[in-house]
């Protein structure tokens, strides 16, 4: 099987056993819009939800880390942010838990955004 990218998948029960391992409860707001969720054969590995202009519940299980799969996820939701018309998209470090906000910072600078202050990275579009 191969990595595919979900946009906005139906909740299953095996969605839910996946994804509340990742992160570690299961997310009131997964009926929520814009919710994309990576999977590899048929398990749930990464997810975020594009919340507006700010991209939220950014995770991967830690088991497929530094493999392109947060990468790939998160190019996915930046196409659909200039779809939408978005001329830039942020994070906040208060939306993650105080022990990943380093691990989230470091991805997202890699991947292209700019820290504004301690609490904020932002990538224009």
């Amino acid at each position: 099987m191969r990595l595919t990218i979900h946009d906005n998948p139906p909740v299953s029960a095996q969605m839910e056993i996946d994804l509340g391992k990742l992160y570690g409860h299961l997310p009131a707001d997964l009926q929520a819009p814009f919710w994309f969720i990576a999977t590899f054969n048929d398990r749930h590995i990464a997810a975020l939800r594009l919340d507006g202009d700010r991209i939220v519940n950014l995770g991967v299980r830690s088991e497929t880390r530094r493999r392109g799969v947060g990468k790939y996820l998160l190019q996915k939701a930046l196409e659909r942010a200039r779809e939408l018309g978005l001329t830039e998209v942020r994070a906040l470090a208060s939306d993650y838990p105080v022990e990943n906000r380093a691990m989230v910072g470091d991805f997202l600078l890699a991947q292209g955004f700019a820290a504004v202050d301690d609490n904020q990275w932002r990538i224009a579009l």
